[in-house]
């Protein structure tokens, strides 16, 4: 074997790409082989865990709606956060889970066929492109994960990570709801949050009844039909 201190360097470095081109073949190669087999042979789904209490901030009383978002995301492994449902909203943008009704719920999503998918004869392809969704959702009786739908298909659109508002939060949309006036209404708030086709935005309904749709970026355009369409998967 040719000894590398005795080459010219000009050979030397030939050799040295040679081995770089050959390395990087092989992880590309590597790569492929590990997609081509999360492709086809699905992942299982987790079952869910039993509800928790622990570690939720201001918990039963005077819940933040998007401060339980991180603790939510590490209950599935569905990687996107697609939408957001809120019942009971009290006049501060708070949950009370003491009071019946009450709940909030976050939807998760995965990109086309990656994650948990239905079970599949091995080395074949899905038939559909399979996005999953799994609910997390906080009640009085705690945090916790219902089943991951894994045979939910994508839909005409890929699921988009759905951007956390930088200042339009739920007591903001709350204080619009009620024109800022010192006396907030009794009646029962639902608020959705989703993709619209204008951006982030809030869906508002009182009793049951909806009321407008707020663009999150600004905390104060509301929405026409055409480009409030959109929903929580």
């Amino acid at each position: 074997m040719t000894d590398l201190k005795v080459l010219p360097p000009s050979r030397l470095k030939d050799r040295l790409y040679g081995l770089l081109i050959i390395a990087v073949a092989f992880s590309v190669c590597t790569g492929a082989s590990l997609w081509a087999k999360e492709m086809t042979v699905p992942k299982a789904a987790r079952p869910p865990a039993p509800r928790t209490k622990e570690g939720l901030s201001d918990y039963p009383e005077r819940v933040r709606p998007f401060s339980v978002l991180q603790s939510a995301a590490a209950r599935t492994d569905r990687p996107l956060f697609v939408g957001m449902k809120v019942d009971n909203v009290e006049g501060d943008g708070t949950l009370n889970f003491t009071k019946s009704k009450t709940q909030l719920r976050f939807v998760f999503q995965s990109p086309p066929n990656r994650g948990a998918q239905p079970a599949r004869e091995g080395g074949r392809l899905p038939r559909y492109s399979y996005c999953g969704k799994q609910e997390v959702s906080l009640t009085k009786d705690g945090l916790g994960e219902k089943v991951d739908r894994i045979d939910t298909v994508c839909g005409s659109k890929d699921p988009v990570a759905l951007k956390l508002p930088e200042s339009c939060l739920v007591a903001d949309v709350m204080q619009v709801l009620n024109g800022h006036k010192k006396q907030v209404s009794s009646a029962r708030v639902r608020l959705e949050y989703f993709n619209s086709k204008a951006g982030p935005a809030y869906a508002v309904y009182r009793s049951g009844k909806k009321m407008f749709t707020l663009l999150a970026a600004d905390c104060t355009t509301k929405l026409t039909r055409k480009l409030a369409r959109g929903r929580v998967p």
